[in-house]
């Protein structure tokens, strides 16, 4: 029997591995007997999933703009159909995002299957997990990114989405306040799958929201990695990327990557995510000599750096002197002699002086009072 080559055998086994997990997912034929036929994995009777010898295709909603943007850098690798559908040629040279392409399988898959059917899988979970002492009728109903989506499309007010215009918000977004969105981070808690998928949208709303609810930990280093580079605008690579990436396992190794990236946008995240990092993590679990160093590299190349950037390095040295007691006073040496720093700000913010924010902090006595959370 002839054997496909190893290169076209792996992203057709993880696909299809990918798929069959689902609940009710099963193996199929379409056009059998025919020069057209390729192996399926239907729900329901209804494919969500075409395997060919060299190519699979599948159908997306919230990840098409990312997949019509691959297929514009890559269109020998992936091609848009008008309806939504999805082709991925396994030949090329460069390997394929077998993580990403799962994701898109899992999308797909909620295309077509009823939602009971995800429901219901998290019923059978229950049922073999250890005894829970909370009643079954108090467990959350499992949402898909598309029904917070369309949640947050009605949440959205015309009134916020000006505030966050003049505030440098990129379209796509609807203009969701936070405090609406707390709301669906108080139902829907941690999911790991779902903030990918909300990030994946690209709308500024659901991004901020995937960075609320998803689950730190189990944040890998490629999912972060891809996050940071796909962040639209300041407010996303400030707070939700860096917030997420200094709760996960990799965020002190990734903060010290990215500040050296000549990319603006990776570099913001880079100083937000050491600031986050000193607000969370207690003194003894901090390298405070790597933290000096850092604070007079900032105080050497602030003036050097780019608007953004220059705006989060003065957010780091306010979140040493704030959080770190061991660094207060080096931090407002720092924060003087860099002086007052000229910064262009959208709407009407201002960008406080390191060293009055500190003596503010000073004041309170709450230098080395930590946060239970870096998002807010």
């Amino acid at each position: 029997m002839k054997q496909q080559p190893a290169k076209t055998c792996e992203p057709l086994h993880a696909l299809r591995m990918a798929a069959v997990k689902w609940p009710e997912a099963e193996d199929g034929i379409a056009c059998e007997g025919t020069a057209l036929k390729k192996r399926t994995v239907k729900v329901r009777n209804k494919a969500f999933l075409f395997l060919g010898v060299a190519n699979a295709m599948l159908k997306l909603r919230e990840s098409l703009p990312k997949a019509t943007e691959r297929a514009a850098n890559k269109p020998s690798r992936y091609k848009v159909g008008a309806t939504g559908w999805v082709t991925i040629n396994f030949g090329g040279v460069g390997s394929l995002p077998l993580d990403v392409l799962a994701r898109w399988v899992g999308e797909s898959y909620r295309l077509f299957a009823p939602p009971k059917q995800e429901i219901q899988k998290a019923k059978e979970s229950r049922l073999t997990a250890p005894h829970s002492k909370r009643h079954p009728t108090t467990r959350r109903p499992i949402m898909t990114a598309t029904e917070i989506v369309k949640d947050l499309k009605a949440l959205g007010t015309d009134g916020y989405k000006r505030v966050l215009l003049n505030h440098g918000i990129k379209e796509p977004f609807f203009g969701v306040k936070i405090e609406e969105m707390k709301k669906i981070q108080k139902r829907v808690k941690k999911d790991y799958q779902l903030a990918l998928d909300l990030f994946d949208t690209g709308i500024y709303d659901a991004m901020y929201l995937a960075g609320l609810i998803a689950d730190d930990m189990k944040m890998t280093k490629k999912d972060l990695h891809r996050w940071v580079e796909d962040a639209n605008c300041n407010a996303i690579s400030t707070y939700t990327v860096a917030w997420v990436a200094a709760e996960s396992n990799h965020g002190h190794e990734l903060a010290l990557e990215w500040i050296e990236s000549e990319k603006e946008s990776v570099a913001i995240s880079g100083w937000a995510t050491l600031s986050s990092l000193v607000a969370i993590k207690d003194d003894a679990d901090l390298d405070l000599p790597e933290l000096k160093k850092l604070l007079q590299r900032v105080q050497k190349t602030i003036h050097d750096q780019p608007n953004s950037v220059r705006f989060v390095m003065n957010g780091f040295v306010i979140a040493v002197g704030s959080y770190v007691k061991g660094l207060t006073t080096l931090a407002l040496e720092v924060g003087t002699k860099i002086g007052k720093l000229t910064v262009e700000l959208a709407g009407d913010c201002k960008l406080p002086y390191s060293p009055e924010y500190i003596q503010k902090v000073q004041k309170r006595r709450t230098v080395g009072k930590k946060r239970k959370s870096a998002k807010c």
